[in-house]
């Protein structure tokens, strides 16, 4: 039991870790991350707050909101996972990436992909969930709706809110908000197989 405990916590910093550097690999490319970066954008320019502070009191305000939805889904993980994240983040921008149009756009690809796999990996540990993902998922199993299908409100809702504020939007922010939801379930259904008992609103439905 202490064994598999003890993995759980590696998988939700390794997956952490895996997002932030998903991430940074968005940013490198130049087409954008996911929404909720614009929106740090848009509240970093309206008012002048360090982008760290503004992540930190984001996560905060959406991991409270997720305890009063379902408690379940707050937890170390919660508390873990922005540190690793930051991590993943911090040594991906510190990468010296080759770049020219066509590996821009591989590199916005391969970050879409590890960020999702991350997410999924941190998810499937099942020991709390960083704010975005707690709220998603107590919202999904509250009204037994899909996860990806949250996560497109949620994404929606901060892109916008980001634009108002004055946030860059860019096509591969779109593509982010579209597609994330969805490749992260796929990773949940399949690279991190869950168990019958587990919350079946990740379950992908024909």
């Amino acid at each position: 039991m202490k064994n598999n405990y003890i993995l759980r916590i590696l998988k939700v910093c390794v997956g952490s870790f895996l997002s932030g550097l998903g991430i940074a690999y968005c940013m490198l490319s130049g087409y954008g991350a996911d929404p909720i970066t614009v929106f740090f954008d848009g509240v970093n320019k309206a008012t002048g707050m360090d982008v760290g502070t503004i992540s930190n009191l984001t996560l905060l305000v959406l991991a409270t909101g997720a305890f009063f939805v379902d408690r379940k889904q707050v937890g170390v993980g919660t508390f873990l996972t922005p540190f690793f994240m930051k991590f993943g983040i911090d040594f991906g921008m510190g990468l010296n990436l080759m770049h020219d149009g066509w590996m821009d756009i591989m590199w916005f690809i391969i970050g879409i992909f590890v960020i999702a796999i991350g997410i999924a990996m941190a998810i499937s540990a099942e020991i709390g969930q960083q704010g975005t993902d707690a709220l998603i998922l107590g919202l999904a199993k509250k009204y037994g709706t899909q996860y990806y299908v949250i996560r497109w409100i949620t994404d929606g809702t901060f892109l916008i809110i980001g634009l108002i504020l004055g946030g860059k939007l860019t096509w591969g922010t779109v593509i982010a908000t579209l597609l994330l939801g969805r490749i992260i379930t796929y990773f949940l259904n399949h690279l991190f197989k869950r168990e019958k008992n587990q919350d079946s609103s990740l379950t992908v439905k024909g």
